[in-house]
């Protein structure tokens, strides 16, 4: 077996049927699929327990049916590991013919792969600049810094992946356990290297609303970042962490909170005709991370 293939889904049975049909095209077929169900309430179950693909496939739930977020849900595969190596996939994308075959060029070699995502919704400001940010910055084939592992389109070793004890599962909202595990790899196994791969291709659609993607943003540096500096403080450069913390940060914030610049973030028609909108939502992504991380409790 070439690959095992961890699919965490919630409440997205129609794309999730479109992602698996998308595997049964693949260039090769030595492949077992995990789609991990994270208390699913839209008939994911039902549907998959009936239903036929062209490859194996098995459905994992949580004991108690209920949702943990993805990395508890990812995890579900942990224990039933047979390959390998290991392939993530978001189940809100849809994996081109040659998906496996491009990341398994990497994977037998050790590297973790991080694919390409071709989003439909390009004429979206938020989509815009995820794109703009990242892996997202880098072509083709260029070895770059392990914190930006993102697992919806990506390839390891199974090796990386076990050694670390999978996800952690303190991350139950928004954001870090695709840094965390990064930072974890890095610590245990130095010399592994993390990849661009422009031909392991999915596509799809981001579909979010540029102050849904904010208020996120602000979720997470609330509880989930903190979370990760304390487990992992030598990454302090992550999410412009230190600038958050430093006196500059609090000033630049101190100047946009006068300015009302928050109130931007609910103009998307009127900033997605700006010819800087990227480092105007960069700036939003600031403002929001700042006011999350320093929220008084």
């Amino acid at each position: 077996m070439l690959f095992d293939i961890i699919i965490p889904t919630y409440n997205n049975l129609e794309e999730l049927k479109k992602c698996l049909s998308g595997l049964e095209k693949q260039t090769i077929n030595d492949f077992i699929v995990w789609v991990c169900v994270d208390g699913s309430t839209d008939g994911t179950q039902q549907y998959l327990y009936h239903a036929s693909y062209n490859f194996k496939f098995s459905v994992l739930e949580h004991k108690d049916f209920k949702n943990h977020g993805r990395a508890a849900t990812r995890n579900l595969a942990l224990p039933f590991l047979v390959s390998d190596n290991i392939a993530f996939l978001d189940s809100d994308l849809i994996p081109y013919p040659e998906f496996l075959e491009a990341h398994l060029k990497y994977v037998t070699n050790g590297f973790i792969s991080l694919g390409k995502l071709n989003y439909s919704d390009r004429q979206n400001v938020w989509t815009q600049y995820a794109m703009s940010r990242g892996k997202g910055l880098y072509e083709h084939d260029t070895t770059i810094n392990y914190k930006y592992l993102e697992t919806g389109n990506a390839a390891m070793p199974k090796l990386y992946f076990s050694k670390c004890g999978g996800f952690d599962e303190n991350f139950k909202s928004y954001g870090g356990e695709d840094n965390e595990l990064a930072f974890s790899i890095h610590e245990k196994f130095s010399y592994s290297k993390t990849i661009t791969n422009h031909l392991a291709i999915t596509s799809g659609t981001l579909g979010k609303k540029l102050l849904n993607a904010l208020e996120e943003r602000r979720s997470f540096a609330e509880t989930n970042l903190p979370y990760l500096i304390q487990k992992h403080p030598n990454n302090t450069d992550v999410f412009n962490y230190n600038f958050l913390n430093s006196s500059s940060g609090k000033f630049l914030f101190s100047f946009l909170k006068i300015i009302s610049f928050y109130k931007l973030s609910s103009k998307e028609k009127l900033i997605s005709k700006l010819p800087f909108r990227n480092k105007l939502i960069h700036l939003l992504v600031f403002y929001f991370m700042y006011e999350g991380l320093h929220q008084k409790k």
